[in-house]
């Protein structure tokens, strides 16, 4: 049986950290957090991605973008 759970890189930003960010980089954080699949293979898959839906779409100021690449492990 296959399972899947989201891993967060960081989930806590400091004020400074956040304005450091936002000043420096664009206010991206790549990699914050992951959408780990597991008990699947490619086969299995096929072509499927995962598409994002709910309240945190709604979020002022923030969007989220899936990375396309379709890596399997970190």
């Amino acid at each position: 049986m296959g399972s899947l759970a989201f891993w967060d890189d960081k989930n806590s930003f400091g004020r400074d950290e956040v304005t450091d960010v936002v000043t420096s980089g664009g206010g991206v954080f790549p990699n914050a957090f992951w959408l780990v699949v597991e008990g699947f293979n490619r086969q299995t898959l096929g072509a499927a991605a995962p598409s994002l839906s709910g309240v945190a779409l709604g979020f002022p100021g923030i969007a989220i973008t899936p990375n396309p690449s379709g890596r399997i492990s970190r």
